[in-house]
């Protein structure tokens, strides 16, 4: 956790001479995976209008595939997300990629992520983030099946997912997402 730590903290400090859509990508793209399980390559692809509001509950839509989900999906916003002002920085994007300036190669700006936080705590790759998130999750007492659905496995395909409406399973993914603990990372970091 220390890790992890260092490396959010290290996040609310933009890298010197960025721009603002690297500073963007530097500041969220590793809370998002730490909250969500999401991969860098699919939250570098989000645009400011795959935040809104489903049913009172404010979802991430991963439109997208990636090589591990193959599928679309809405994820909840965990409330510390919420709370350090993501919701205001993506009602300034409108319909423009969060991270990406036209003619970006996601693959480049994935890289550079993935460099920076590899400057700050060592050799850790991206897929980390995913299996923190899953151990959090299950820590917190969340099924298997719905960190799966969360993080974009495949629980969709179960018979149980089909038969019950997708606000029921959007809420209970809320709740979950919920009880995992704000990650703190000093009194400063909001």
């Amino acid at each position: 956790m220390r890790i992890v730590r260092s490396i959010l903290a290290a996040t609310l400090t933009p890298p010197s001479g960025s721009h603002p859509k690297a500073a963007a990508a530097w500041r969220w793209m590793p809370w998002i995976a730490a909250y969500t399980g999401a991969e860098f390559g699919e939250i570098v692809r989000l645009r400011g209008s795959d935040v809104s509001d489903s049913e009172g509950i404010w979802v991430l839509r991963f439109a997208q595939q990636s090589s591990i989900t193959h599928r679309r999906r809405l994820v909840p916003l965990h409330p510390h997300l919420i709370e350090q002002g993501f919701l205001e920085f993506t009602r300034s994007q409108a319909e423009e990629h969060l991270f990406l300036d036209d003619g970006d190669d996601p693959a480049k700006v994935v890289a550079k992520i993935g460099a920076l936080t590899r400057k700050v705590a060592g050799n850790t790759a991206s897929q980390a983030w995913r299996r923190r998130f899953v151990s959090q999750s299950c820590l917190a007492g969340t099924s298997i099946e719905l960190t799966n659905e969360i993080h974009g496995r495949s629980f969709r395909a179960s018979k149980l997912r089909h038969e019950l409406p997708d606000n029921y399973w959007l809420k209970r993914m809320q709740e979950e997402i919920a009880k995992l603990p704000q990650i703190e990372v000093g009194p400063a970091h909001l």
